[in-house]
């Protein structure tokens, strides 16, 4: 308590602790001078009296925010007429694919019928008895059977044509 022996009051009490502008007693620290504290600054309540007009003056709407707001509205639009483009399609394309399966059951049924009326007895039949034809016999049949192997024979020309000359060539061949 020795370096507080200046004090000359050494309690402080309740609401005066807080008081800046009593600098009574405060110790100096080792400094030989008391401390001032500047006094608190008063703080002025001001009345506002016409808030609606500052309110009015001082709001406004960026010209950005409303042009994004109008391309926002445009592709919304846009997105709109798209969907509605793709279910379209969409329709159109189940339509062609029920009309795609009719058809193959089409086709099937037709390639059936196909190979039925083709039947090779019958038409044997019918040329033997409708239009008088008749099988052909032993003595009819000729089989013609050469003893030598067949052979071909590579003519070169002796000219060397690069790749270039020979698409040129094939090209020539092909416009005349």
């Amino acid at each position: 308590m020795a370096e507080y022996s200046n004090f000359k009051d050494p309690y402080i009490s309740g609401s005066v602790a807080y008081d800046y502008s009593n600098t009574v007693g405060l110790p100096d620290f080792g400094t030989g001078r008391q401390v001032a504290i500047p006094p608190a600054r008063k703080v002025r309540d001001e009345v506002v009296t016409d808030t609606r007009a500052r309110a009015v003056s001082e709001q406004a709407v960026s010209p950005v925010a409303i042009v994004g707001f109008a391309l926002a509205a445009i592709l919304v639009v846009f997105s709109l007429f798209a969907r509605a483009q793709l279910s379209q399609v969409s329709l159109q394309v189940v339509q062609k694919q029920t009309q795609l399966e009719t058809l193959d059951t089409t086709h099937q049924k037709l390639l059936i019928q196909y190979e039925y009326a083709f039947n090779l007895a019958e038409i044997e039949d019918y040329a033997i008895r409708e239009l008088g034809m008749q099988q052909p016999g032993s003595d009819q049949m000729f089989y013609i059977n050469s003893g030598t192997a067949d052979k071909a024979e590579v003519v070169d020309t002796g000219e060397k044509e690069g790749f270039l000359q020979k698409v040129f060539s094939v090209i020539g061949e092909y416009l005349s």
